[in-house]
């Protein structure tokens, strides 16, 4: 790396010497575009001679043609380009053609171009056409076709073509048969009938690539004789030339035509050597060796080889002698150098033969005695003139050609002499840069003539060179091993004899950019995720400039192309998703500041299934056997553990089965088994640790064996019991693969085994369309009778071997048997869905059974209403009884031996309805039937936990609470005497997931009234956090136990300032008061408590807050003192919102008038108070124990909805007792803002909407009514009750 950089800097030295050089104030002319050596044209187009040079001042241009100079103005068709002296030449004549040559001139010299020969193109025609010319050989003979080429420039190419009458040339392809020489001829190692081309014409045709013009030779016809073609052996018809000459760096072809029957093959060897780097044409009769070099001479030899000729067959040699063009070997060069210096041109060239060194002043021959003298130059030998102690007047062009008998090369170069002071071309420039780089080039570029003397100063102190600073040729200070000391005033100074010069910079130093943490290689599986961690520190300066990215391959990544590449901004690691084995190769962490870069690498290693194998083939398919032979695919980084081969057949092309056979991975060819009478193609698969590839393409060519007669028999015979008089024959199918030849069908006899009949003739099936089974339906008319049955095999070949006999039976009928004594088993404890019951044994062999007896089966269902519901039924089988016993007897075989004959069966059913009255009873069961019942009992099962809750729905959430609505089990399973609520907080991890916080139950749970049982319940949790998500469990209860639970989430919001809440005010008493507030309805808030105070006071005393009930009754007050209340809404200690102020007067006297109390009077009024007071008590109690309960029970009233007909009906109202109060309105009194008529407060119907803060049911699944009811009526007092 560091020796690239280098050569970088060094190149960009010459560079800016280079640069420096043409940025001089005077130069000679310098040629820097030409022509060509040798240049065609055509009289039609216009001709273009290139020439431009660069000097100062600007050169003039003179064209020579010739060695004559050119009059451009004498010949309108001549002029040249402005500012160049590209010479143009319209409508060109023959009289033009000639060598050109274009001198440009300044002040201070002549400079040159190459010579171009300027030649007329042209392509002659063939000679007066001679008649067809036929040729009659012997097939097996050979034949030449001449052709002799016209004249032509450029280089003319010959084809031969075969020519029909109104149809187009078609060209002879050539080969080792048919083949052209070198001067155009077509040979003809043997002729056969073929070659006539039914009288086609074979014409030599000539074509002239830059004329675009084509010419066609004499035609022949070949008509050959003979009916038969011999074997001959080889011989040599035609060569190129023995003694072959090359020039170096050229191609060199050498060719042999052999003819002989049958063709030839030929080689080609070199004597004593190895074969150059070469190339064949037509079959290999012609050797081409391009780029021709000297180590190429000697000998090479063509060799023809046919049957005939097998030994050493028919050699021509060849000797091969190199030469050479001139070419450079030091080509001399520009020279610009200052006055008192010397300077050095040297023109040395190789060749062969070796070539003629000419020097030129200006254009002139050196040795011209017309030549002006200069002292100053000095020629040393043949190839360099040297020029000393130069002076201005010393500016020249000077000029070497080289040649030999095949060539020459030209050379133009010139010498400058300067004079100037030093001046910069690129001046130090401000810099910051990483310490601990192995160098740095502080860069100063300073030009000057004489060289100007170039030293520098860092800090005031000059620099003293050694091996920590090196100072190059344009003044360039290089620093080696940076560190950060090198930070600092660095000062390029420069001094020649005309002037001095100096220009300064300042150089940062920041600490380098390191990797922390590299990332780690890793290997992975197809489809998982790949993710590289790297982390970088730098200077601290330069941390806002960190910058970490990321190559694949050396390529950086395009997160855009590269879709399934991501790089996570925050830690800068890259994931790769999905990954592929494409994904495979090195990932490189780049970390840079912008001053210096460093990288780490790691691998990534995809593993994959392997790519399916490729080229698939039979390579031979005999008897009931078939080769396969594949290629293996790419084992994407898993080594291939082994192969499998797939197969199809023209049976089911689309359906391909797995051959057994399991490859060894080393193997790439098996032989499987094939069946006859079928073709089957194949198909092969890769298998490595991480899975198996996809399928190969489909093999070329197929395996198509020979019919034969059947292998084997159906599977699986059998008889199906489908009807009581019917033998039902049933077997597997056999698959068509199995079938081995056309016409196939299953042969079936069948034979009863108990009355010693016959067997049956056979009969024949044959295929059923769409079909899984195949069948042979029977009508025997005996019931569950045995049979022997045969299935075989059959084809157009004959029968499958001898097939394995088979018991079956006819179909079973209903059984004629019940049993007896089926009771319950009083010893055994009866439970909710639990009982034991027992009945009379029936013989499982009786006749009666019809079919074989697989045991009972009891069957039980609830009553409701004195209707009987779905029965469900119990399966009790025998015991000790297996299948095959059935056919024991008939396969000669010994049947199983049962348990100890019992007299009574019994058993346990688990799956009773609690709390019901159940009716069972027992039948006998043989595999298809059941028979009559047995005597039917009824039983009483006890009381169990319920089943679950239905419709359970969140009605309203706020802040802290969460309302709640359900409807009571559909399996209640007993009296349901309440339910019990828990809830726990559903927390989110981290990681996403869902996990539940501890289970809490809600204080109190809930327990109903005696004797009631509502369709459907409300109920509120309170106390919850805000903005919190819920779990909420509802069991319902009996006097058993809890039942299911049933579930459903809720998240309570987020605070808010509640709306103003109204209130009424009843049963005002002589110290007690009732308070029932009416909530806002659009956000009512998670609890209340109600303000009160004497009229006129300033302290306010506060309730406790309400969250689970709409009312409050306030204690201990004095009788006859006005009050003023007020209800508060609260959402916690920041959420609170007061109503309006209400105001009440208490029963009584207040204490202001106690001194009455001494009067008899009063104490007389006062127990007449206490007896009414006492009386009203006992109606109360009376009222409430008749069900006239407050407030539901007044607003009814109010509604018109309510009838002492049914409040006398017992459990009428079923409704949850919220509170009550007196039934005698008189005892209601207010003033101030309070109704003058009492209205009902609240009833068990009122929705608990005004509680809510979402829409209603939005959680629950089903449709309710306005007042959130489903499947009832909301004017019926048993819809639902409100549980607080």
């Amino acid at each position: 790396m560091e020796l690239l950089g280098l050569t970088i800097f060094i190149l960009l030295e010459c560079a800016s010497y280079i640069s420096a050089q043409s940025d001089l104030k005077t130069s000679p002319p310098a040629i820097v575009k030409q022509g060509v050596q040798r240049q065609p044209y055509r009289s039609e187009d216009s001709v273009e001679l290139p020439c431009k040079a660069e000097g100062v001042p600007p050169p003039k241009y003179t064209w020579y043609r010739d060695d004559e100079v050119l009059e451009i103005g004498n010949d309108l068709r001549m002029t040249m380009i402005t500012g160049e002296g590209t010479l143009i030449i319209s409508k060109p004549e023959a009289k033009d053609q000639g060598f050109y040559q274009c001198n440009a001139t300044n002040s201070f010299g002549t400079s040159l171009t190459i010579k171009t020969l300027l030649q007329l193109a042209n392509l002659d025609r063939f000679p007066s056409r001679k008649p067809l010319e036929t040729h009659t050989p012997e097939q097996g003979s050979s034949l030449k076709l001449s052709c002799v080429p016209p004249n032509s420039f450029p280089k003319a190419r010959i084809f031969w073509s075969v020519v029909k009458s109104g149809q187009p040339f078609q060209p002879v392809r050539e080969d080792a048969r048919v083949s052209k020489d070198f001067d155009g001829n077509l040979w003809f190692g043997y002729v056969d009938k073929n070659d006539a081309r039914d009288g086609a014409h074979y014409v030599c045709m000539v074509e002239n690539p830059y004329l675009k013009t084509l010419v066609r030779g004499e035609d022949a016809v070949i008509r050959p004789s003979g009916t038969t073609i011999s074997s001959s052996a080889v011989q040599v018809l035609w060569t190129s030339v023995t003694n072959a000459l090359g020039l170096r760096g050229e191609n060199l072809r050498l060719k042999c035509i052999f003819s002989g029957k049958p063709t030839p093959n030929v080689k080609w060897e070199r004597r004593n050597g190895k074969m150059p780097t070469h190339r064949f044409e037509g079959a290999n009769t012609e050797l081409i060796i391009p780029n021709l070099q000297f180590e190429d001479t000697g000998y090479y030899e063509c060799i023809g080889r046919n049957q005939e000729t097998l030994t050493d067959g028919v050699r021509k040699s060849f000797s091969v002698t190199v030469q050479a063009k001139p070419f450079w070997i030091e080509e001399p060069q520009d020279v610009s150098a200052a006055e008192e210096e010397n300077a050095v041109f040297r023109c040395k060239a190789g060749g062969d033969p070796s070539p003629f060194i000419h020097w030129f002043i200006n254009g002139v021959r050196i040795t011209d005695p017309n030549l002006p003298k200069n002292e100053r130059r000095i020629q040393r030998g043949v190839h360099e003139i040297r020029f000393v102690n130069l002076t201005a007047a010393d500016a020249q062009v000077i000029q070497c050609n080289a040649s030999n008998a095949h060539g020459w090369v030209f050379a133009d170069v010139y010498l400058n002499v300067m004079s100037e002071p030093p001046s910069f071309i690129i001046s130090p420039k401000n810099d910051k840069i990483s310490a601990g780089l192995a160098s740095y080039n502080m860069t100063c570029r300073i030009r000057g003539a004489p060289k100007p003397l170039v030293w520098w100063v860092k800090d005031d102190t000059m620099i003293s060179g050694g091996d920590k600073y090196i100072i190059h040729l344009m003044g360039t200070l290089e620093i080696m091993r940076v560190q950060s000391t090198d930070a600092g005033k660095y000062s390029c100074n420069a001094r020649n004899k005309f002037g001095e010069e100096s220009s300064s910079a300042e150089l940062v130093v920041r600490e380098p950019t390191r990797i922390l943490m590299s990332p780690k290689s890793m290997t992975v599986t197809a489809g998982s995720q790949a993710k590289f961690i790297c982390t970088a520190t730098t200077d601290p300066d330069e941390m806002g400039n960190l910058k970490i990215d990321w190559k694949k391959d050396g390529d950086f990544i395009d997160y855009v192309a590269a879709q399934r590449v991501f790089k996570n901004r925050r830690d800068n690691a890259v994931t790769i998703s999905g990954c592929i084995p494409l994904d495979t190769g090195r990932y490189t962490c780049v970390a840079t500041n912008g001053l210096n870069t460093v990288e780490a690498t790691a691998n990534l290693l995809v593993l994959a299934k392997p790519e399916p194998p490729t080229d698939v083939s039979v390579t031979r398919c005999q008897g009931r056997s078939a080769e396969i032979k594949w290629s293996p695919g790419s084992d994407n980084n898993s080594p291939i553990l082994g192969y499998t081969v797939d197969y199809n057949t023209t049976f089911a092309p689309s359906v391909w089965y797995k051959h057994d056979k399991v490859i060894e991975k080393s193997h790439t060819e098996t032989t499987v088994q094939v069946s006859p009478g079928a073709t089957f193609t194949f198909r092969v698969r890769a298998r490595n640790v991480i899975g198996i590839s996809e399928p190969s393409a489909h093999s070329k060519g197929r395996c198509i064996t020979q019919p034969a007669a059947p292998d084997n028999n159906p599977d699986n015979v059998r008889t199906i019991d489908k009807s009581p008089t019917k033998l039902w024959i049933q077997w597997t199918p056999m698959p068509e693969i199995d079938h081995n030849a056309n016409d196939f069908s299953y042969s079936i006899i069948y034979q009863r085994l108990d009355d010693g009949s016959a067997p049956r003739p056979p009969h024949k099936v044959t295929r059923f369309q769409n079909r899984l089974d195949y069948w042979l339906d029977l009508d025997v008319g005996v019931t569950y009778k045995p049979y022997k049955l045969l299935v075989q095999a059959v084809n157009s070949n004959g029968f499958g071997p001898p097939p394995t006999p088979v018991i079956g039976f006819s179909g079973e009928g209903e059984p004629n048997i019940a049993p007896t004594g089926f009771k319950l088993d009083e010893s055994y404890a009866i439970s909710a869905t639990e009982a034991r019951f027992t009945w009379d044994v029936v013989d499982p062999k009786a006749a009666t059974i019809n079919g074989w007896m697989t045991g009972y089966a009891i069957e039980y269902a609830r009553i409701i209403n004195g209707q009987t519901a779905r029965r469900r039924r119990l399966k009790v089988p025998l015991a000790g009884r297996k299948p095959e016993d059935e056919y024991a007897k008939w396969k000669g075989s010994q049947a199983s031996r049962g348990k100890r004959q019992i007299s009574t069966m019994s058993a346990i059913v688990s799956n009773l309805p609690p709390y019901s009255h159940v009716t069972a009873y027992v039948r006998v069961t043989n595999k298809r039937y059941a028979g009559p019942p047995s005597n039917s009992i009824t039983i009483n099962t006890p009381e169990g936990t319920p089943g679950a809750i239905v419709n359970l729905v969140v009605v309203a959430v706020g802040s802290n609470h969460i309302d709640l609505k359900w409807d009571r089990p559909d399996e209640p399973n007993g009296i349901i005497v309440g339910y019990n609520v828990y809830f726990q907080e559903v927390i989110k991890t981290k990681d996403g997931r869902n996990t539940l916080g501890g289970k809490q139950p809600r204080l109190p749970q809930i327990t109903l009234e005696p004797n009631t049982n509502p369709a459907s319940y409300k109920s509120r949790l309170a106390g919850l956090q805000d903005r919190t998500k819920y779990r909420i469990y509802i069991h319902a209860r009996t006097r058993i136990g809890e039942g299911i639970e049933n579930f459903i989430e809720a998240t309570t919001r987020m605070p808010e300032k509640p709306g103003r809440p109204d209130f009424r005010i009843t049963d005002v008493g002589l110290t007690t008061m009732n308070v029932t507030w009416l909530p806002d309805q659009r956000r009512p808030g998670g609890g209340f408590f109600v303000k009160y105070r004497k009229e006129g006071r300033n302290y306010w005393e506060h309730t406790s807050v309400q969250s689970n009930q709409k009312w409050i009754n306030i204690t201990n007050l004095e009788p006859g003192v006005v009050y003023e209340l007020q209800v508060v809404s609260y959402n916690g200690e920041k959420h609170q919102t007061g109503s309006g102020t209400k105001v009440a007067e208490m029963l009584g006297a207040s204490a202001v008038t106690s001194s009455v109390a001494s009067a008899g009077w009063f104490i007389g009024l006062l127990v007449a108070l206490i007896l009414l007071v006492a009386a009203l008590v006992i109606v109360c109690y009376v009222k409430r124990k008749r069900a006239g309960q407050y407030p539901v029970h007044e607003k009814e009233v109010l509604r018109g909805s309510y009838s002492p007909a049914e409040s006398s009906e017992p459990n009428t109202n079923k409704r949850f007792v919220e509170y009550s109060r007196g039934a005698d309105p008189a005892l209601n009194r207010s003033r101030g803002s309070m109704d003058s008529v009492t209205k009902p407060v609240e009833s068990d119907s009122d929705s608990m909407d005004e509680y809510g803060e979402t829409d209603p049911g939005q959680y629950g699944a089903k449709k309710h009514d306005d007042r959130g009811h489903e499947g009832t009526d909301p004017a019926s007092p048993a819809a639902f009750s409100t549980i607080v």
